[in-house]
């Protein structure tokens, strides 16, 4: 995880809580626990590392004067308009600790019940 993205933690966080939910699923057996784990987790944890190296990307872009100027004019009014409504998706994820982890016939994908993402 780039550090661009400022979500390292709390992917590990959001993981570790996902395995503890997985683990009385499966009677001893790691790897179908692994197995689920890499597939309910790899959407939103490949999303959001794509979204820091892009964030990244266009944080080494250099800007003379003039385009630090408009930057900084543009952010002002666009980021309170836009800014956190466009990054919901990452911040707004919420669990559920007691509703169970979807099964792997749930066409519903990769988020864990109770989990919001916009």
């Amino acid at each position: 995880m780039s550090p661009s993205g400022g979500q390292g933690a709390s992917l590990a966080l959001e993981d570790a809580l996902y395995l503890v939910k997985l683990l009385p699923q499966f009677s001893g057996e790691f790897e179908p626990v692994f197995a689920e784990f890499e597939r309910g987790r790899h959407a939103r944890t490949a999303k959001i590392s794509a979204w820091a190296h892009n964030n990244e990307t266009r944080q080494k872009t250099e800007l003379g004067p003039l385009g630090c100027w408009l930057r900084d004019r543009m952010l002002s009014v666009v980021l309170p308009l836009f800014g956190a409504r466009s990054l919901d998706w990452m911040y707004s994820y919420r669990v559920e600790w007691n509703e169970p982890i979807r099964g792997q016939n749930d066409r519903t994908g990769s988020l864990m019940p109770g989990a919001t993402a916009t």
